[in-house]
Parts: structure tokens; C-alpha cells; sequence
């Protein structure tokens, strides 16, 4: 008898995002295009341009951008990036977008991104979050030193950050160590953390990864933990916090 052929596998065709040619937000986004925000998380897919803001619905499309290599005096713009997030955070209104370009941030060069909403920052709404990204998940490095916070964020609503790594070291030297974390939410409410990497808590005081307190509708999804010698979550006096593929 002759050879059997064998059966040909159905094939698979992959499907491809197509963003819309409308600006039905009308923010005016970059290209003239709204990117497709199929998820949910904050970050669209098929622009031919990086649309900083993403799915943030407010009306006008604010973005400003920080860079290791940048200048408090520039003007924000991704070719003149600011340099301390000092000078970013307390920038930043509902409805605007804060890129973090690639590279590493030492807290005593540029700070950490703390948001303190009764002092220092200012909360988004409903209608319009404020929204702090990395350009490329993981690619910005935020490295608290064992002291500050990496990413704070306190008294605050409607904040969305992602993609962002933050590392630590051991630090005996620093007196306000205890009960310190590379992410902290306090006080706040619908705040959503995704696409996080944090790595090291300081082990000469009584450090936590991820320390979520006193806080309401918070969303923590695809964030990774590792490193750390007390508990790599801890929530406490919260209501409605999702941990969401987070490990």
C-alpha cells in the first residue's frame, strides 16, 4: 500500500489589533487615534505613536515626562524630561499622565515617587485618574536605598501606576526605617498598582514589600514580590483590595 498522508493541522491565524481612526474621547490624541484599551490596565495597543494617556478619559491629553538624564528647569517634554519626581508629582493635575522614561532612580539623587494628597499632590476623579507609567514595564528602576518609600501613595484617589521596578538595600544607618516598604497605599481609595517588580526589603528594620492600610477599591494586579524576610503583602483595616496574578 501507499504512504497515508497525515492530516493537516488547522491552522491559526493571529489576530490584529486594529486601532480606531475616531478620537471618540476627543482628547486629541497622538496620531488622531485612540489607543485600544482591550483590558482594562491602562495600557492601549495599535497607535502608531505612544498615546500617554492611554485610556485616561479627561478631555485634554496632558503628559510629561521624567528622565534620569533630565532638568527640573526643562519643560517636561519627552526630549526635556524632568529629572526628581519632586518635581513631576507636584506637577501633575486629573487627567494628566506621567512617563518615566528608561533607567535607574536613586532616592538620593532624584526621590522616590511619593504622592502625599493632603500636601503635596493632587487626587484624579472618576472621569479623569491621574495615571504614572515606565515607558517600557520594568525598564524604569526606582531605587529606594533602604529609606523612602519607593512608590507612595497617600491620601490620594483615582492614581494608577504601572510598570515600574523598584529595588532596595540594606540600610543600617537609616533612622526612620521602621515600618517602611517598597510600595505603600494609606489612606486613600481607588487606586490601581499593576505591573510592578519589587525586589529587597531592608532587613535591619521591620520592613514589608507591599503595605496596603486604611484604604478602599484598590487594585493590585500582575505584581511581583521577592526578597524580603517579613510578609511580601500586608493588608490591614482595608476594604475592597484585589489582589489580582500577584506573586
Amino acid at each position: 500500500g501507499g504512504m497515508t498522508s497525515l492530516p493537516t493541522a488547522a491552522s491559526t491565524e493571529a489576530t490584529t489589533l486594529e486601532p480606531s481612526t475616531t478620537d471618540p474621547s476627543g482628547d486629541s490624541s497622538s496620531g488622531g487615534l485612540d489607543c485600544a484599551d482591550l483590558d482594562g490596565d491602562g495600557a492601549g495597543v495599535g497607535c502608531e505613536e505612544p498615546d500617554c494617556d492611554d485610556d485616561n478619559p479627561s478631555v485634554t491629553d496632558t503628559c510629561v515626562y521624567l528622565g534620569p538624564e533630565g532638568d527640573d528647569a526643562n519643560g517636561g517634554s519627552r526630549d526635556a524630561p524632568w529629572r526628581t519626581f519632586e518635581r513631576a508629582v507636584g506637577a501633575l493635575n486629573p487627567g494628566d499622565s506621567l512617563v518615566i522614561l528608561d533607567g535607574r532612580y536613586a532616592e538620593d539623587q532624584v526621590g522616590t515617587l511619593v504622592a502625599d494628597c493632603e500636601t503635596s499632590a493632587a487626587s484624579g476623579t472618576s472621569g479623569a485618574p491621574i495615571f504614572v507609567r515606565a515607558e517600557n514595564d520594568r525598564q524604569a528602576v526606582i531605587d529606594r536605598q533602604g529609606r523612602a518609600y519607593g512608590v507612595s501613595v497617600q491620601s490620594c484617589a483615582y492614581w494608577r501606576v504601572r510598570g515600574i521596578t523598584i529595588v532596595s538595600d540594606d540600610n543600617p544607618s537609616d533612622a526612620d526605617g521602621a515600618w517602611r516598604g517598597n510600595i505603600s497605599v494609606g489612606g486613600s481609595s481607588n487606586i490601581e498598582l499593576r505591573h510592578l517588580h519589587a525586589n529587597h526589603a531592608n532587613r535591619y528594620y521591620n520592613e514589608h514589600i507591599v503595605i496596603i492600610g486604611g484604604s478602599e477599591d484598590v487594585l493590585l494586579e500582575d505584581v511581583e514580590v521577592h526578597d524580603f524576610y517579613r510578609s511580601g503583602f500586608t493588608v490591614y483595616a482595608s476594604d475592597r483590595v484585589t489582589l489580582r496574578r500577584c506573586y
